[in-house]
């Protein structure tokens, strides 16, 4: 039974619309992933035309993860040295991190949102790339995957509060909690936001459903971020301690093993560790 101050799903989605919109040149990088115009000048532009992320790309860039001789000063530099899908994930990494932390408040852990949401991106770019799928979208469908959990503690305060008190009372996911107070989960509302924004239709797939993997019928970029999400928890990349359950259909349609993935572990993380580090949420 849906026992928040709200009568509909539709008004709690009308609700959190409210949330700020991304700033456009984030916007557009994200929706280029699937986008073949998007071409090195074309970024560059974008990146420049936004200060903040133009001084963000560079750190990242000049962080040690990629430990550049005489260091890196100028988005063009970057993605001739870097190349072009790393520079882009990086300009949304940082324009991503960048606008929730200043959308964010006081009662909600923003490190711990982000070091879980840069833990899932690296995993599901890694896993996205051992089965052919698009390592960009992973990434950022990684990065965006919990996102409805910030609109919600931003936008509906209370109705937080009442489904934080509801899982405690049942001892249950938060999924389970939101939908009990809210008539839709964190995972839904996420999804609702990235198609309004326009993103590729494979990231709000991701996003809608990486808790609905344990059906007979997922997307393969929904059951990538379901794993990735699993493998960041037991890395300890920011999650609550507690390992969440792991569909094996999902590592079946991945044809997947974490036996396979145990060697590349140490990679993992240290491609989190050095951008955690680089936006401060280490």
């Amino acid at each position: 039974m849906n026992t928040s101050s709200f009568k509909s799903t539709e008004e709690i989605l009308g609700a959190v619309e409210s949330f700020p919109s991304l700033p456009q040149a984030v916007v557009e990088i994200i929706r280029s992933i699937d986008d073949d115009s998007m071409t090195p000048q074309l970024l560059t532009r974008k990146i420049e035309s936004d200060l903040g992320m133009l001084a963000g790309v560079l750190k990242l860039a000049n962080s040690s993860r990629y430990a550049v001789r005489g260091g890196v000063s100028s988005p063009q530099q970057a993605v001739t040295i870097l190349g072009f899908n790393a520079i882009r994930n990086l300009a949304c990494l940082d324009g991503l991190s960048s606008h929730f932390r200043e959308n964010s408040h006081d009662d909600f852990n923003f490190g711990k949102f982000m070091r879980h949401s840069i833990g899932v991106a690296c995993c599901a770019k890694f896993i996205a790339r051992r089965i052919h799928l698009n390592p960009d979208i992973a990434f950022v469908a990684g990065l965006l995957h919990d996102v409805g959990q910030l609109v919600v503690a931003v936008t509906l305060p209370g109705e937080l509060h009442a489904v934080m008190e509801y899982k405690k009372r049942q001892d249950c996911h938060i999924s389970v909690a939101e939908h009990a107070v809210l008539g839709i989960d964190h995972a839904g509302i996420g999804a609702h936001l990235v198609d309004r924004w326009n993103f590729p239709s494979a990231i709000g797939e991701a996003i809608g459903g990486h808790h609905h993997v344990f059906d007979d019928v997922s997307s393969r970029m929904a059951d990538t971020v379901h794993v990735a999400e699993v493998l960041s928890h037991a890395l300890d990349f920011g999650g609550s301690g507690q390992v969440p359950p792991l569909s094996h259909g999902a590592m079946m349609r991945l044809e997947l093993s974490f036996q396979q993935m145990q060697s590349h572990f140490g990679e993992i993380e240290d491609e989190y560790s050095d951008f955690a580090k680089v936006l401060g949420v280490d």
